[in-house]
């Protein structure tokens, strides 16, 4: 008696890549490009938050703030307290002991909003104003904090 031979059943199914490549490939690359954004995003933040907060952390800021904050004239116009805006745009550019600055600061109150106009410049470690008023927009009102 001839041994039968066994038969084997071979699979034919193909392999987990060549089955799910046609979705794998867009997915991976779509993730790829979502990684790349967000870290982007954050690489941004990062740089907008550090540079608002040297900004906020100035001198020049800082007593233009103060002053806007105790000024008579801004409370009786935007109510009190005064509070910081988030977007503070312009430039300040020092070194060592001399320098100059150019801010918009916003600011509000519970009656109203405003910008605090600054241009100053550093001379031999103090700042010396030469702009430093709030211009109030919605009622055309400009208040001047220089002395």
């Amino acid at each position: 008696m001839d041994p039968q031979p066994v038969l084997t059943v071979q699979d034919s199914r193909p392999n987990w890549w060549s089955r799910n490549w046609r979705w794998l490939v867009p997915v991976g690359c779509i993730a790829g490009f979502m990684a790349f954004l967000a870290f982007c995003a954050g690489l941004a933040a990062i740089c907008f938050f550090g540079i608002t907060g040297m900004i906020k952390s100035s001198d020049a800021y800082q007593e233009a703030f103060a002053r806007a904050k105790s000024s008579p004239a801004v409370a009786q116009e935007l109510g009190s307290p005064i509070n910081e805006g988030f977007f503070t745009t312009g430039n300040i550019n020092v070194s060592n002991d001399s320098g100059n600055a150019r801010l918009s600061i916003p600011i509000s109150g519970p009656t109203g909003a405003g910008t605090i106009e600054v241009v100053a410049e550093k001379v031999a470690g103090k700042w010396t104003f030469s702009t430093l008023k709030v211009e109030i927009p919605s009622k055309g009102k400009s208040v001047d904090l220089l002395p």
